[in-house]
Protein backbone atom coordinates (compact mmCIF):
# COMPACT_ATOMS: atom_id res chain seq x y z
CA UNK A 1 0.00 0.00 0.00
CA UNK A 2 1.55 3.03 -1.24
CA UNK A 3 1.13 6.72 1.56
CA UNK A 4 -1.09 8.22 -0.96
CA UNK A 5 -3.91 5.16 -0.73
CA UNK A 6 -3.80 6.55 3.25
CA UNK A 7 -4.30 9.79 5.36
CA UNK A 8 -1.38 11.47 6.13
CA UNK A 9 -0.59 14.41 8.57
CA UNK A 10 -4.06 15.02 9.63
CA UNK A 11 -4.97 17.72 12.61
CA UNK A 12 -5.28 16.31 15.86
CA UNK A 13 -9.21 16.60 16.19
CA UNK A 14 -9.44 14.50 12.89
CA UNK A 15 -6.97 11.94 14.54
CA UNK A 16 -8.78 11.61 18.23
CA UNK A 17 -12.18 11.27 16.06
CA UNK A 18 -10.70 8.31 13.98
CA UNK A 19 -9.11 6.58 17.19
CA UNK A 20 -12.48 6.62 19.23
CA UNK A 21 -14.40 5.65 16.30
CA UNK A 22 -12.04 2.66 15.90
CA UNK A 23 -11.71 1.68 19.72
CA UNK A 24 -15.91 2.21 20.34
CA UNK A 25 -16.62 -0.81 17.70
CA UNK A 26 -14.42 -3.23 20.28
CA UNK A 27 -16.37 -5.05 22.89
CA UNK A 28 -13.96 -6.81 26.11
CA UNK A 29 -14.91 -10.42 27.59
CA UNK A 30 -16.56 -10.54 30.51
CA UNK A 31 -15.31 -11.69 33.84
CA UNK A 32 -16.31 -11.95 37.78
CA UNK A 33 -13.67 -11.54 39.74
CA UNK A 34 -13.45 -11.16 44.18
CA UNK A 35 -14.43 -7.54 45.17
CA UNK A 36 -10.68 -6.88 46.76
CA UNK A 37 -9.45 -7.40 43.03
CA UNK A 38 -12.26 -4.79 41.40
CA UNK A 39 -10.58 -1.35 42.12
CA UNK A 40 -10.35 0.51 39.05
CA UNK A 41 -12.43 -2.00 37.16
CA UNK A 42 -15.94 -1.54 34.65
CA UNK A 43 -18.78 -3.04 35.52
CA UNK A 44 -20.32 -5.50 32.80
CA UNK A 45 -23.32 -5.34 34.61
CA UNK A 46 -25.73 -2.85 36.82
CA UNK A 47 -25.80 -3.47 40.56
CA UNK A 48 -28.94 -4.38 42.01
CA UNK A 49 -29.50 -4.59 45.64
CA UNK A 50 -30.55 -7.80 46.77
CA UNK A 51 -31.19 -6.57 50.18
CA UNK A 52 -32.33 -3.11 51.54
CA UNK A 53 -30.05 -1.10 53.82
CA UNK A 54 -30.60 -1.17 56.57
CA UNK A 55 -32.29 -4.54 56.99
CA UNK A 56 -34.05 -3.68 59.89
CA UNK A 57 -35.08 -0.12 61.67
CA UNK A 58 -31.81 0.77 63.79
CA UNK A 59 -30.41 3.10 66.11
CA UNK A 60 -28.65 6.25 64.68
CA UNK A 61 -26.44 6.49 67.91
CA UNK A 62 -25.94 5.46 71.87
CA UNK A 63 -28.88 6.29 73.79
CA UNK A 64 -32.59 5.31 75.17
CA UNK A 65 -35.45 3.44 73.02
CA UNK A 66 -38.53 4.40 73.82
CA UNK A 67 -42.41 3.93 72.83
CA UNK A 68 -43.05 8.07 72.40
CA UNK A 69 -46.81 7.63 72.86
CA UNK A 70 -46.25 5.56 76.27
CA UNK A 71 -43.83 8.31 77.30
CA UNK A 72 -46.74 11.39 76.63
CA UNK A 73 -49.34 9.44 78.39
CA UNK A 74 -47.03 9.53 81.70
CA UNK A 75 -46.41 13.34 81.36
CA UNK A 76 -42.54 12.65 80.46
CA UNK A 77 -41.97 11.20 83.77
CA UNK A 78 -39.07 8.64 84.19
CA UNK A 79 -39.42 5.13 82.83
CA UNK A 80 -37.75 1.89 84.20
CA UNK A 81 -34.41 0.33 82.55
CA UNK A 82 -34.52 -2.68 80.52
CA UNK A 83 -32.03 -4.85 79.41
CA UNK A 84 -29.54 -3.35 76.49
CA UNK A 85 -29.35 -4.11 73.36
CA UNK A 86 -26.10 -3.90 71.39
CA UNK A 87 -24.95 -3.28 67.71
CA UNK A 88 -25.08 -7.23 65.84
CA UNK A 89 -26.92 -8.94 68.26
CA UNK A 90 -30.66 -9.91 68.06
CA UNK A 91 -32.13 -10.11 71.41
CA UNK A 92 -35.10 -12.22 72.12
CA UNK A 93 -36.41 -9.27 74.13
CA UNK A 94 -36.18 -7.45 71.27
CA UNK A 95 -39.77 -9.20 69.80
CA UNK A 96 -41.33 -9.30 73.08
CA UNK A 97 -43.14 -5.52 72.82
CA UNK A 98 -45.29 -5.86 75.82
CA UNK A 99 -42.44 -5.82 78.18
CA UNK A 100 -40.71 -2.84 76.58
CA UNK A 101 -43.48 -0.45 75.41
CA UNK A 102 -43.54 0.87 78.88
CA UNK A 103 -40.02 0.74 79.60
CA UNK A 104 -36.74 2.65 78.21
CA UNK A 105 -34.26 0.32 76.60
CA UNK A 106 -30.31 1.02 76.12
CA UNK A 107 -29.43 0.98 72.93
CA UNK A 108 -25.89 1.35 70.92
CA UNK A 109 -25.45 2.72 67.44
CA UNK A 110 -26.27 0.65 64.89
CA UNK A 111 -28.86 -2.13 67.32
CA UNK A 112 -31.66 -3.15 66.42
CA UNK A 113 -34.82 -0.95 67.82
CA UNK A 114 -36.61 -3.52 69.55
CA UNK A 115 -40.61 -4.26 69.20
CA UNK A 116 -42.48 -1.50 70.95
CA UNK A 117 -40.57 1.01 70.67
CA UNK A 118 -40.57 3.84 68.20
CA UNK A 119 -38.12 6.87 69.19
CA UNK A 120 -34.79 7.10 70.48
CA UNK A 121 -33.14 9.41 72.68
CA UNK A 122 -29.95 10.36 72.43
CA UNK A 123 -27.28 9.47 75.91
CA UNK A 124 -26.44 13.07 76.14
CA UNK A 125 -30.38 14.14 76.98
CA UNK A 126 -31.14 11.81 79.40
CA UNK A 127 -29.70 10.67 82.74
CA UNK A 128 -30.20 7.43 84.83
CA UNK A 129 -31.53 7.73 88.83
CA UNK A 130 -32.13 4.67 91.01
CA UNK A 131 -32.51 2.80 87.76
CA UNK A 132 -34.77 4.92 85.89
CA UNK A 133 -34.51 7.24 82.88
CA UNK A 134 -35.23 10.67 83.92
CA UNK A 135 -35.67 12.46 80.27
CA UNK A 136 -34.29 16.44 79.61
CA UNK A 137 -34.73 17.39 76.55
CA UNK A 138 -37.87 17.46 74.24
CA UNK A 139 -38.66 14.49 72.41
CA UNK A 140 -40.05 13.80 68.74
CA UNK A 141 -41.89 11.06 67.60
CA UNK A 142 -39.40 8.62 65.79
CA UNK A 143 -36.22 10.48 66.37
CA UNK A 144 -32.56 9.38 65.74
CA UNK A 145 -33.72 6.16 64.32
CA UNK A 146 -32.21 5.06 60.79
CA UNK A 147 -35.53 2.94 59.06
CA UNK A 148 -35.29 0.33 57.33
CA UNK A 149 -34.51 0.66 53.41
CA UNK A 150 -33.87 4.52 54.52
CA UNK A 151 -30.70 4.54 52.40
CA UNK A 152 -31.24 1.53 49.94
CA UNK A 153 -34.36 -0.36 49.09
CA UNK A 154 -33.94 -3.89 48.11
CA UNK A 155 -34.27 -4.07 43.76
CA UNK A 156 -33.15 -0.31 43.58
CA UNK A 157 -30.03 -0.29 40.87
CA UNK A 158 -27.34 1.37 43.25
CA UNK A 159 -24.42 1.06 40.58
CA UNK A 160 -25.13 1.07 36.76
CA UNK A 161 -22.82 -0.94 34.07
CA UNK A 162 -19.88 0.76 32.11
CA UNK A 163 -19.05 2.72 35.51
CA UNK A 164 -15.39 2.47 36.80
CA UNK A 165 -15.73 1.38 40.23
CA UNK A 166 -13.46 2.95 42.98
CA UNK A 167 -12.85 2.16 46.82
CA UNK A 168 -16.13 4.14 47.90
CA UNK A 169 -18.23 1.94 45.20
CA UNK A 170 -16.42 -1.29 46.62
CA UNK A 171 -17.35 -0.32 49.96
CA UNK A 172 -21.18 0.16 49.15
CA UNK A 173 -20.61 -3.68 47.31
CA UNK A 174 -19.61 -5.01 50.31
CA UNK A 175 -22.66 -3.49 52.35
CA UNK A 176 -24.94 -5.49 50.25
CA UNK A 177 -23.50 -8.51 50.99
CA UNK A 178 -22.11 -9.26 47.27
CA UNK A 179 -18.53 -10.94 47.58
CA UNK A 180 -17.99 -11.03 43.50
CA UNK A 181 -19.13 -8.85 40.58
CA UNK A 182 -19.03 -9.19 36.79
CA UNK A 183 -16.69 -6.57 35.29
CA UNK A 184 -15.25 -6.46 31.84
CA UNK A 185 -11.66 -7.97 31.34
CA UNK A 186 -9.12 -6.03 31.34
CA UNK A 187 -7.32 -5.38 27.47
CA UNK A 188 -4.85 -7.14 27.02
CA UNK A 189 -1.93 -5.05 25.32
CA UNK A 190 0.96 -6.20 23.40
CA UNK A 191 4.07 -3.42 23.85
CA UNK A 192 7.31 -4.13 21.39
CA UNK A 193 10.07 -1.78 21.54
CA UNK A 194 11.83 -1.25 18.03
CA UNK A 195 15.90 -0.43 17.55
CA UNK A 196 18.90 -1.55 16.92
CA UNK A 197 20.43 1.31 19.52
CA UNK A 198 18.44 -0.21 22.29
CA UNK A 199 19.85 -1.92 25.25
CA UNK A 200 17.80 -3.64 27.98
CA UNK A 201 18.58 -2.22 31.70
CA UNK A 202 21.48 -4.17 33.69
CA UNK A 203 23.10 -4.66 30.22
CA UNK A 204 26.28 -3.96 28.91
CA UNK A 205 25.99 -0.78 27.07
CA UNK A 206 27.78 0.04 24.15
CA UNK A 207 28.96 3.63 22.81
CA UNK A 208 26.51 4.23 20.25
CA UNK A 209 23.54 2.24 22.20
CA UNK A 210 21.31 3.92 25.12
CA UNK A 211 19.47 2.00 27.31
CA UNK A 212 15.33 1.16 27.01
CA UNK A 213 13.49 3.28 29.06
CA UNK A 214 10.33 3.66 27.10
CA UNK A 215 9.19 -0.05 27.90
CA UNK A 216 9.53 0.29 31.75
CA UNK A 217 7.68 3.98 31.54
CA UNK A 218 4.77 3.09 28.99
CA UNK A 219 3.84 -0.59 30.67
CA UNK A 220 3.85 0.78 33.58
CA UNK A 221 0.98 3.50 31.99
CA UNK A 222 -0.72 1.13 30.69
CA UNK A 223 -1.08 -0.72 33.87
CA UNK A 224 -2.59 2.10 35.64
CA UNK A 225 -4.85 2.74 32.70
CA UNK A 226 -6.34 -0.96 33.41
CA UNK A 227 -4.38 -2.87 30.84
CA UNK A 228 -2.81 -6.51 30.66
CA UNK A 229 0.25 -5.29 29.57
CA UNK A 230 2.33 -8.64 27.43
CA UNK A 231 5.45 -6.91 26.91
CA UNK A 232 7.96 -8.47 23.80
CA UNK A 233 11.84 -8.55 23.75
CA UNK A 234 13.31 -5.60 21.41
CA UNK A 235 12.98 -6.04 17.90
CA UNK A 236 16.24 -5.33 15.87
CA UNK A 237 14.98 -2.86 12.42
CA UNK A 238 14.82 -5.99 10.38
CA UNK A 239 12.12 -5.46 7.63
CA UNK A 240 12.04 -8.95 7.97
CA UNK A 241 12.19 -9.47 11.11
CA UNK A 242 9.15 -6.81 11.55
CA UNK A 243 7.07 -8.41 8.92
CA UNK A 244 7.05 -11.82 10.58
CA UNK A 245 6.39 -10.00 14.03
CA UNK A 246 2.88 -8.23 12.66
CA UNK A 247 2.31 -11.18 10.85
CA UNK A 248 2.24 -13.09 14.41
CA UNK A 249 0.35 -9.95 15.74
CA UNK A 250 -2.31 -10.26 13.50
CA UNK A 251 -3.50 -13.71 14.56
CA UNK A 252 -2.96 -13.25 18.06
CA UNK A 253 -6.03 -12.07 20.28
CA UNK A 254 -4.71 -8.98 22.12
CA UNK A 255 -7.19 -5.49 21.72
CA UNK A 256 -4.25 -3.40 21.32
CA UNK A 257 -0.77 -3.40 19.90
CA UNK A 258 1.62 -0.89 20.83
CA UNK A 259 5.27 -0.43 18.94
CA UNK A 260 7.37 2.34 19.83
CA UNK A 261 10.36 3.85 17.18
CA UNK A 262 10.38 2.95 13.31
CA UNK A 263 7.88 4.96 12.31
CA UNK A 264 9.58 8.31 10.94
CA UNK A 265 11.41 8.82 7.79
CA UNK A 266 14.18 6.57 8.69
CA UNK A 267 16.32 4.26 5.73
CA UNK A 268 15.06 1.35 8.60
CA UNK A 269 11.83 2.75 9.90
CA UNK A 270 9.65 -0.27 8.37
CA UNK A 271 6.81 -0.25 10.57
CA UNK A 272 4.43 1.59 8.61
CA UNK A 273 5.05 -0.85 5.71
CA UNK A 274 4.63 -3.70 7.79
CA UNK A 275 1.22 -2.40 8.98
CA UNK A 276 0.08 -2.04 5.49
CA UNK A 277 1.19 -5.15 4.30
CA UNK A 278 -0.60 -6.91 7.13
CA UNK A 279 -3.12 -4.78 8.35
CA UNK A 280 -4.77 -1.67 7.55
CA UNK A 281 -3.23 1.98 8.32
CA UNK A 282 -5.74 4.67 9.36
CA UNK A 283 -3.43 7.61 9.31
CA UNK A 284 0.20 8.41 9.72
CA UNK A 285 1.53 11.51 10.94
CA UNK A 286 -0.81 13.98 12.64
CA UNK A 287 0.05 17.75 13.79
CA UNK A 288 0.93 17.59 17.01
CA UNK A 289 4.13 18.34 18.75
CA UNK A 290 6.15 16.22 20.18
CA UNK A 291 4.63 13.18 18.24
CA UNK A 292 4.06 14.23 14.89
CA UNK A 293 4.96 10.68 13.55
CA UNK A 294 2.46 8.50 15.22
CA UNK A 295 0.91 5.69 13.65
CA UNK A 296 -2.56 3.99 13.75
CA UNK A 297 -4.42 1.36 12.22
CA UNK A 298 -6.00 -1.99 12.43
CA UNK A 299 -3.88 -5.02 12.88
CA UNK A 300 -5.81 -8.49 12.79
CA UNK A 301 -8.66 -7.96 15.72
CA UNK A 302 -6.61 -5.10 17.43
CA UNK A 303 -6.32 -1.63 16.62
CA UNK A 304 -2.64 -0.64 16.48
CA UNK A 305 -0.47 2.48 17.74
CA UNK A 306 2.80 3.02 16.26
CA UNK A 307 4.88 5.90 19.03
CA UNK A 308 7.26 7.75 17.77
CA UNK A 309 10.83 6.66 19.45
CA UNK A 310 11.52 9.75 21.42
CA UNK A 311 10.29 9.03 25.09
CA UNK A 312 8.54 12.16 25.47
CA UNK A 313 6.79 11.89 22.06
CA UNK A 314 6.17 7.97 23.06
CA UNK A 315 4.63 9.53 26.71
CA UNK A 316 2.50 12.21 24.80
CA UNK A 317 0.72 9.73 22.29
CA UNK A 318 0.34 7.63 24.56
CA UNK A 319 -1.71 10.06 26.95
CA UNK A 320 -3.28 11.61 23.68
CA UNK A 321 -4.79 8.33 21.80
CA UNK A 322 -4.15 5.19 23.66
CA UNK A 323 -5.88 6.92 26.81
CA UNK A 324 -8.83 7.51 25.14
CA UNK A 325 -9.20 3.94 23.43
CA UNK A 326 -8.56 2.34 26.33
CA UNK A 327 -11.70 4.46 27.80
CA UNK A 328 -13.67 3.89 24.84
CA UNK A 329 -12.38 -0.38 24.75
CA UNK A 330 -13.96 -0.18 28.12
CA UNK A 331 -17.37 1.56 27.24
CA UNK A 332 -16.27 5.00 28.98
CA UNK A 333 -16.14 6.98 26.08
CA UNK A 334 -18.10 9.30 27.36
CA UNK A 335 -15.59 9.97 30.29
CA UNK A 336 -13.18 12.22 28.36
CA UNK A 337 -9.40 12.91 29.04
CA UNK A 338 -9.74 15.30 32.02
CA UNK A 339 -8.62 19.16 31.38
CA UNK A 340 -7.93 21.44 33.72
CA UNK A 341 -7.79 25.51 33.28
CA UNK A 342 -4.84 27.15 35.41
CA UNK A 343 -2.61 30.46 35.30
CA UNK A 344 0.63 30.10 33.31
CA UNK A 345 3.41 31.53 35.79
CA UNK A 346 5.81 32.33 32.75
CA UNK A 347 5.73 33.77 28.78
CA UNK A 348 5.66 30.90 26.43
CA UNK A 349 5.93 31.32 22.37
CA UNK A 350 5.28 28.61 19.60
CA UNK A 351 5.89 28.61 15.92
CA UNK A 352 4.03 26.70 14.62
CA UNK A 353 0.58 26.26 14.21
CA UNK A 354 0.23 22.21 15.33
CA UNK A 355 -1.50 21.61 18.95
CA UNK A 356 1.51 21.39 21.31
CA UNK A 357 1.83 19.33 24.62
CA UNK A 358 4.26 20.89 26.97
CA UNK A 359 5.06 19.01 30.31
CA UNK A 360 4.59 21.53 33.40
CA UNK A 361 4.07 21.16 37.06
CA UNK A 362 1.11 22.31 39.02
CA UNK A 363 0.16 23.23 42.09
CA UNK A 364 -2.83 24.28 43.57
CA UNK A 365 -3.50 27.81 45.49
CA UNK A 366 -4.65 28.67 49.10
CA UNK A 367 -7.11 30.51 46.90
CA UNK A 368 -8.11 27.56 45.53
CA UNK A 369 -7.08 28.70 42.02
CA UNK A 370 -3.96 26.25 39.88
CA UNK A 371 -1.02 27.30 38.88
CA UNK A 372 1.31 25.80 36.44
CA UNK A 373 4.98 26.31 35.12
CA UNK A 374 6.38 24.79 32.13
CA UNK A 375 9.54 21.77 33.07
CA UNK A 376 12.69 22.41 31.86
CA UNK A 377 14.00 21.95 28.57
CA UNK A 378 11.09 20.94 26.37
CA UNK A 379 13.67 18.27 23.62
CA UNK A 380 11.16 15.41 22.73
CA UNK A 381 14.29 13.06 24.28
CA UNK A 382 14.13 14.68 27.48
CA UNK A 383 13.02 12.24 29.86
CA UNK A 384 13.83 13.84 33.06
CA UNK A 385 11.14 16.49 32.24
CA UNK A 386 8.26 13.93 32.36
CA UNK A 387 9.89 12.89 35.64
CA UNK A 388 9.67 16.40 37.05
CA UNK A 389 6.14 17.38 35.34
CA UNK A 390 2.64 16.51 36.74
CA UNK A 391 0.90 17.53 33.63
CA UNK A 392 0.84 18.37 30.56
CA UNK A 393 0.46 22.00 29.33
CA UNK A 394 -2.03 21.97 26.19
CA UNK A 395 -1.54 24.84 23.21
CA UNK A 396 -4.40 24.45 20.52
CA UNK A 397 -3.34 24.92 17.17
CA UNK A 398 -3.70 29.19 16.85
CA UNK A 399 -2.13 29.57 20.27
CA UNK A 400 1.28 31.72 19.23
CA UNK A 401 2.44 33.90 22.16
CA UNK A 402 1.00 32.77 25.78
CA UNK A 403 1.83 35.75 28.26
CA UNK A 404 2.38 35.16 32.18
CA UNK A 405 -1.07 35.25 33.95
CA UNK A 406 -3.22 33.87 31.24
CA UNK A 407 -5.31 30.72 31.78
CA UNK A 408 -4.14 27.58 29.83
CA UNK A 409 -4.98 23.79 29.85
CA UNK A 410 -3.57 21.05 31.66
CA UNK A 411 -4.06 17.35 31.67
CA UNK A 412 -3.39 16.03 35.36
CA UNK A 413 -1.11 12.99 35.11
CA UNK A 414 -2.80 11.66 37.69
CA UNK A 415 -6.17 10.68 36.04
CA UNK A 416 -4.21 7.71 34.32
CA UNK A 417 -4.62 6.03 37.81
CA UNK A 418 -8.08 6.44 37.74
CA UNK A 419 -8.68 3.05 35.44
CA UNK A 420 -5.78 0.88 37.15
CA UNK A 421 -5.81 1.72 40.64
Amino acid sequence: MSSAEYPQSINFSQAIKTVQQAASSMSLQLEWVDLSQALGRVLASSIVAPISIPEFDCSRMDGYAINFDHFNSINHGRMKLSSPVFAGINQSGCEQAELVATMATPVMTGALIPAGTDTVVMKEHAAVEGGELKIDQPVIKRQNIRQAGSDIKKGQVVLKKNHALSAGDLGLIASLGLAQIEVYSKPKVALLMTGDELVAPGQPCSKGQVYDSNSMMLSKLLEQMGCQVYLHNILLDDETLIDSQFKRFHDDDFDLVVTVGGVSMGDKDWLPFALASNGKVLFHKTHIKPGFPLLVGKLGQALFFGLPGNPVSAFTTLFQFVYPAVLCINQLSKQVPLVWRAELLQDYSKKHMKREFVRGHYNMTAAGGIEVVVCGGQQSSRVQSIAEANCLIVFNESQQDVKQGERVSIQPFSQLSYLGA
